[in-house]
């Protein structure tokens, strides 16, 4: 008799073995299976968002408002020192450029990083320029896998 013959034969008559134990094997194949997919695909957007932070940085070291608006939200909150409006992505671009030119890039430094259990990440960091330094705080969230700034702080040191 078959395989299949013998587990139809256990089923009708009531009896535990190939079928109990073909589900029981196959359990044990697929669950690790989907634990390590699970876990690879978790890293792998940390990876990512931490790639997309390290662009920001490198956008901001070089006082580039074209790189820094590609991170931006549709709409995005920005504090000058003090002076705080809401912005859409391409208006905001402008003001970032006017920031760099008042404020010749010299370094740019994340102090600290974090998340929430939402989702949402932070950084602070210091922005160093020709006319002064700026404590900067950075808020972002994930959308569709990728990092974008809804909140841009700057305030003189």
């Amino acid at each position: 008799m078959n395989y299949f013959g013998t587990v139809l034969e256990d089923f009708v008559t009531g009896k535990k073995g190939y079928l109990e134990n073909l589900i029981m094997s196959t359990f044990t194949k697929i669950v690790p299976i989907v634990l390590v997919l699970c876990i690879g695909l978790a890293q792998s957007s940390h990876a990512q968002s931490q790639r997309q932070l390290d662009d920001v940085k490198l956008a901001m070291k070089a006082g580039s408002s074209k790189e820094l608006v590609k991170f931006f939200s549709d709409m995005i909150e920005i504090n000058i020192s003090g002076s705080q409006a809401d912005y859409s992505k391409n208006q905001a671009e402008f003001v970032i450029r006017d920031f760099f030119k008042k404020n010749t890039p010299v370094d740019f430094e994340v102090i600290h990083k974090g998340e929430s259990k939402d989702g949402l990440r932070y950084a602070i960091a210091t922005y160093k320029s020709d006319s002064g330094n700026f404590r900067v705080l950075i808020r972002g969230k994930l959308v569709e896998n990728e990092f974008k700034i809804y909140n841009l702080d700057f305030t003189k040191e």
